[in-house]
């Protein structure tokens, strides 16, 4: 009888871990056609295919407008082609043209010293803590080369204040939830040598856009992108509704798309965001509050109390990204600012 129990309790646990296994999740890869990526004034989108070394890709198109646009496949200029590596979890992808590659220790290539014509893009089987190397593909154009920028995966994302706190500017890695109720895994990933974090969607890819793994900030241009929308068989997975303007002219801006708001149950508003000058504090709160200024290495750079509307002068800062912390009856409200030139 011992015997037999024991069987039966093997064949029940046999049953379970299979059903376990079953369950296990699935990845989702890059789409291969009929899909387009909004990312501020500019649209990508999935158009045709096309054999690169014997291998097969999908080619993407792009269009860019100053002011609100649908895309049109006659007005927008082939960009590059992307295959999927499945089974290691991979997107790779083929830049337009040959360019020389500059690596993120300032080391430059040719594409014909490394034999490189196929770049990494996208690595979703990374452990936590491993590191990766992508290439950006997004400005290669005016920069005249492509950057490789290495990238780690980690837990959470923020900046480590100097009072000991910690300002947290994303969700822990996570599932994430597509506008149809689908499910895909989302990835956290911290430049290891530029301030730069980056969340990475199964199938969609980063939330700076599908080939921006770098923010270009100089005295001479400060360009920051974001992905507003994603679009698969005529379907929006990925979407900002703040950016939309009608059912075809949607997901745009002309300028970096940074009003989402943490933590503002107060109703506390902060405008402009992005700003290169006065920025405008407004706390529906009659009491007295507390403003503090932080760069991304947690140096407190302005303070100052105020009550109503006040305002803070940011025109000295360097461009880049910033934590204005406001503390207003005793609670902290944390909000994310972009200074431009």
């Amino acid at each position: 009888m011992k015997t037999k129990n024991n069987l039966i309790i093997l064949l029940l646990l046999f049953v379970v871990a299979n059903n376990i296994k079953a369950q296990e999740y699935t990845y989702t890869p890059f789409p291969t056609e009929n899909a387009q990526w909004s990312v501020n004034n500019e649209k990508y989108a999935l158009y045709g295919d096309t054999i690169i070394d014997e291998k097969k890709y999908s080619k993407v198109y792009k269009q860019t407008s100053n002011e609100v646009f649908e895309f049109d496949i006659d007005k927008a200029e082939y960009f590059c082609a992307i295959r999927n590596d499945v089974e290691n979890k991979r997107v790779y992808g083929v830049y337009k043209k040959d360019m020389p590659i500059k690596c993120h220790d300032n080391i430059y290539y040719t594409t014909s010293r490394t034999g490189k014509k196929e770049f990494l893009l996208y690595d979703f089987s990374l452990n936590l803590g491993d590191t990766v190397s992508v290439a950006n593909f997004d400005e290669a154009e005016n920069d005249g080369f492509i950057r490789y920028v290495k990238f780690k995966r980690v837990e959470t994302i923020g900046i480590d204040i100097t009072n000991n706190t910690f300002v947290t500017l994303n969700d822990n890695d996570s599932i994430f939830a597509l506008e149809n109720g689908e499910q895909r895994k989302r990835i956290l990933m911290e430049n290891i040598s530029e301030t730069l974090f980056q969340s990475w969607i199964e199938g969609i890819g980063g939330s700076d856009g599908p080939f921006n793994h770098y923010n270009n900030f100089s005295f001479e241009v400060c360009t920051i992108k974001r992905l507003l929308c994603y679009n698969e068989n005529g379907e929006y997975l990925y979407y900002q509704h703040d950016f939309d303007y009608d059912e075809d002219d949607d997901c745009f801006t002309s300028y970096y798309p940074y009003n989402i708001v943490e933590n503002n149950e107060n109703n506390i508003k902060i405008y402009p965001n992005p700003a290169n000058n006065i920025v405008n504090i407004e706390n529906p709160s009659d009491s007295e509050y507390n403003i503090d200024v932080y760069n991304d290495k947690g140096q407190k750079l302005i303070s100052k109390s105020s009550s109503g509307i006040s305002n803070i002068n940011v025109s000295e800062l360097p461009c880049g990204l910033y934590i204005i912390t406001i503390n207003s009856n005793y609670k902290n409200y944390n909000f994310k600012l972009i200074k431009t030139l």
